[in-house]
């Protein structure tokens, strides 16, 4: 079965740059523009990761990949943003830096967190859990 994973980021390029990445790592991607959006995409279907922008203008970000988190326990969720877990911290965003992904995208970084055609070792479905805390 082809992994999958749901990109929750208000910017529509940058969700669709790491759907397309994503792809060719044999992965599928559920785009949401919104957190409502995001809670309808969870009520109807489960995927292998969730991917949320930390950095979004309406809610913050962490507190609605914890949300989702809690909505899809099996999936791994992963804090992405274009500014370093460092410069997040300074605005009151705290990110575990082993489950955070920096915009732009990496090719190589997805690696770590999207192997190809497959889902993350154990090692580091555990770590990235802890943006749960």
């Amino acid at each position: 079965m082809t992994p999958s994973a749901l990109i929750v980021d208000d910017e529509p390029e940058a969700a669709r740059a790491l759907a397309r990445l994503l792809r060719l790592r044999g992965w599928s991607s559920i785009l949401a523009r919104t957190g409502e959006e995001a809670r309808a995409i969870l009520s109807q279907q489960t995927p292998d990761a969730i991917v949320v922008d930390v950095v979004g203008p309406v809610r913050p970000g962490i507190d609605l990949a914890r949300e989702l988190g809690a909505m899809a326990p099996q999936a791994i969720v992963i804090a992405m943003s274009g500014y370093t877990p460092a410069v997040l911290a300074t605005i009151g965003v705290r990110v575990d830096a082993s489950s955070f992904l920096r915009k732009p995208f990496d090719p190589s970084e997805l690696a770590t967190f999207f192997p190809p055609h497959g889902l993350p070792d154990r090692a580091a479905t555990v770590r990235m859990r802890a943006v749960r805390a």
